[in-house]
């Protein structure tokens, strides 16, 4: 029977989710009592109402504290940026007159 060395074992791989708050937060914030007094702030870019449902429901799922707030243009995405001072914008890809490429380069 041929065992395997542990160090040669790969680390469990985290859902989307998880990876999401580990970029945003790092791991070592994720359940510290300084992340729990405050509110993640999404930008969600999208057009499709359930699409966008989806993503708060992933954020909810994770329990992770967050407001968020949904574009669909680039005019708004511009404006949001500056009042709503997002920590992450989670963006579609292509929308019928705005690109998260655009959004990036933003």
């Amino acid at each position: 029977m041929k065992t395997h060395n542990s160090k040669y074992q790969s680390s469990p791989k985290l859902d989307p989710v998880e990876q999401l708050i580990n970029i945003v937060t790092g791991p070592e914030l994720k359940n510290s009592h300084a992340w729990k007094d405050r509110s993640l702030r999404v930008l969600i870019v999208e057009d499709i109402d359930a699409d966008a449902e989806l993503m708060e429901l992933e954020l909810k799922r994770a329990q992770l504290p967050f407001v968020a707030r949904r574009v669909s243009s680039r005019e708004e995405f511009i404006e949001a940026i500056d009042s709503f001072q997002p920590d992450i914008v989670l963006a579609d890809y292509l929308l019928p007159q705005f690109s998260a490429l655009e959004a990036l380069e933003f």
